[in-house]
């Protein structure tokens, strides 16, 4: 699946304007408990900026902890995960996502990211995840 770059700025470049369209546009919103306002908001732009891009909710892995953020596709094999809500968990493994909001992940550190904000363990790849085929508990 080839991304679709109209506009041919680099998609780090697309994915901040994004995370800075959504947070000025929800900028009276707490990022406590909102992850699903953020992430459906946010898909919405990067939809808008045609990129393509996924909702990932851990209820869907079963995870004992529901949590919500975003994924996105990016050229040649990359991918970024994004989660303006990250701070919530008041943690500092990935400083990325507390500075920027994003981060360019591989599939362990989304296995990783997974296991830490839902609170379980479970194997997936990003490449399934783009293509419909979760391995969902």
């Amino acid at each position: 699946m080839d991304v679709l770059n109209i506009d041919g700025r680099p998609i780090e470049e697309r994915i901040i304007d994004a995370i800075d369209i959504t947070r000025y546009e929800l900028r009276d919103l707490t990022t406590d408990q909102t992850c699903k306002f953020y992430s459906s908001h946010l898909k919405e732009v990067l939809n808008n900026m045609h990129l393509i891009n996924r909702i990932v909710n851990t209820a869907d892995y079963n995870l004992p902890y529901e949590h919500q953020f975003n994924l996105v596709m990016g050229d040649e094999n990359t991918y970024y995960l994004i989660d303006l809500t990250y701070r919530q968990f008041m943690n500092i493994a990935y400083p990325e996502l507390l500075f920027a909001g994003y981060m360019r992940v591989d599939d362990n550190m989304f296995n990783d990211y997974l296991e830490l904000i839902g609170n379980g363990y479970i194997e997936s790849s990003l490449e399934e995840v783009f293509s419909g085929n979760e391995k969902k508990k």
